[in-house]
């Protein structure tokens, strides 16, 4: 058996074991499954169709244990995470993908000694190796905060500025979190990146409530779209930062249905009283004047 077969049946080994220790609920998985996970909306924004970084979100180790028995490295993995989210060269993914390795080397040889530490950190490198390209429609692909699948080239100006505009001058912000272990994990057993999906009616209907009716801009945190057909009803559920509340959007199917291939703004707006039939508002995130 070559070594990098080798290496690929660890890696699952570890995997199994993983799920078997790992408690999540599927349940979860859905609700990010939305073109507006991770987006900014509110009054500053502009369209769906333009290329945005969404704010940064971490699986930790993805579909790989967060820890080696006493050995905690789901900060290594949160670290990679950073330089996945924004993505760049092909250079860049590399030498991210060493300093994971790296990283994970240091951890586990501080309980287990040398052995130990290299297999692991092998398996580790190895699967970011083959599962990391930019080309792949994964939440954990190179370059993931993007909603588009960037290809592998230098950060843009406008790109850097963009991501110190949410987390300061070179992510100092974003990496102070994660040292102080304040960014949340989100375990994906269902990892294709729902930011990928077609643009919808009901995407675009609440976009542009929130454009109008928000105070400032916040990002989403998830999204639940429940469908009633009993009732010939869809209820759009959205969690925002620092809203406390679900802000819920009742549709009918039907009239959705009706503007199911209009994508023009205007004409959007100028019938959201038909198309939504109420919004449910317990956090007062909205303006008073939200209702349709």
């Amino acid at each position: 058996m070559n070594k990098k077969r080798y290496w690929l049946f660890f890696l699952f080994g570890i995997n199994l074991i993983s799920f078997k220790v790992l408690a999540f609920d599927l349940s979860e998985q859905f609700k990010n499954a939305s073109i507006l996970f991770a987006i900014e909306v509110g009054p500053k924004t502009s369209t769906l169709e333009s290329k945005q970084l969404r704010a940064f979100t971490s699986d930790g180790c993805s579909l790989s244990p967060n820890s080696f028995f006493e050995s905690q490295i789901a900060s290594c993995c949160q670290f990679h995470d950073v330089a996945y989210w924004l993505g760049g060269t092909e250079e860049m993914k590399n030498d991210a993908d060493q300093e994971l390795a790296s990283c994970i080397k240091s951890k586990v040889s501080q309980e287990y000694g040398d052995i130990p530490a290299k297999i692991v950190s092998k398996s580790y490198k190895l699967g970011v190796d083959v599962g990391g390209s930019n080309k792949m429609p994964s939440t954990y692909r190179w370059g993931y905060g993007w909603n588009y699948l960037r290809p592998y080239e230098p950060l843009k100006a406008w790109e850097i500025q963009e991501a110190e505009r949410l987390y300061g001058k070179n992510l100092e912000i974003l990496k102070a979190k994660i040292e102080k272990n304040q960014i949340p994990l989100f375990f994906q057993l269902l990892v294709f990146d729902g930011g990928l999906l077609p643009i919808s009616t009901a995407d675009r209907i609440v976009y542009f409530h929130l454009q109008e009716h928000l105070v400032k801009n916040h990002f989403v945190n998830g999204v639940s779209i429940v469908s009633l057909p009993e009732f010939n009803r869809t209820q759009y559920q959205l969690q925002l930062t620092e809203c406390p509340k679900k802000i819920i959007y009742h549709f009918n199917e039907k009239v959705l249905a009706s503007f199911s291939t209009v994508q023009e703004a205007n004409i959007l707006k100028q019938n959201l009283s038909t198309i939504v039939e109420n919004v449910d508002d317990p956090g007062n995130c909205l303006s008073s004047d939200s209702k349709p």
